[in-house]
């Protein structure tokens, strides 16, 4: 009970974070300005990769993520 508790408040926080952050590049944000179509489904299938699917998995791509961003030195 304790552990499904403290896994979903980190899950909305995740999620918090992740929807106010993921547009703050600038290259990002210019290149979806000219087709928003391409950016809700841009959104929309970053969430499902990211947050579908088992825990096991999304903990997997979290890391990969982490891993390549430290690669290139654009740390979270």
């Amino acid at each position: 009970m304790m552990r499904s508790l403290i896994r979903n408040a980190m899950v909305r926080t995740t999620r918090r974070l992740a929807g106010r952050y993921i547009w703050t590049q600038p290259n990002i944000a210019r290149t979806f300005r000219c087709r928003p179509a391409y950016q809700a489904s841009f959104k929309k299938a970053w969430l499902s990769l990211m947050w579908g699917g088992e825990v096991e998995r999304r903990r997997l791509r979290e890391a990969i993520a982490v891993a390549i961003s430290s690669a290139n030195r654009c740390f979270y």
